[in-house]
């Protein structure tokens, strides 16, 4: 992976999709990512799409991941929060 920015810091995450349960993460989701997963019946793209947008936001801002994993919701782009304001770009492979 290369990555660059003239003007901002980068957050960066790949994941293979694999089989995965899900119910035990609801707690580290906000409610409105969770109940949109319920909707797709957690289908695993729709869910490692959120995940790896939440990792990269969290190694971008250096915010703390046990702080705030369930207070970010992923399903807006940019993501704001306090000052911080993120945007996304998803390449599948």
């Amino acid at each position: 992976m290369v990555a660059f920015s003239p003007d901002g810091d980068l957050g960066v995450d790949i994941e293979e999709i694999k089989g995965i349960d899900i119910e035990p993460l609801a707690e580290m989701l906000p409610p409105d990512e969770y109940q949109y997963l319920k909707n797709t019946d957690f289908n695993l793209y729709v869910f490692y799409s959120l995940w790896t947008k939440k990792e990269a936001f969290f190694k971008a801002t250096g915010l703390s991941f046990s702080n705030g994993v369930n207070q970010i919701s992923m399903l807006e782009n940019p993501i704001c929060f306090h000052e911080i304001k993120c945007h996304f770009h998803e390449i599948k492979i």
